[in-house]
């Protein structure tokens, strides 16, 4: 699953999110490791 990291510190669903303007995007690759192996991105759910 990729994601977006928003202008305002958001981070979203690449998949299920519209790009906008200023968005950095990482791909499953970068995602994969940034969340599973070094676990520095953790869902929080709302």
């Amino acid at each position: 699953m990729s994601l977006r990291i928003r202008k305002n510190g958001a981070i979203v669903c690449g998949a299920m999110s519209l790009p906008q303007e200023d968005d950095t995007y990482l791909d499953d690759n970068i995602h994969y490791y940034l969340s599973v192996l070094t676990e520095a991105i953790v869902p929080f759910i709302l």
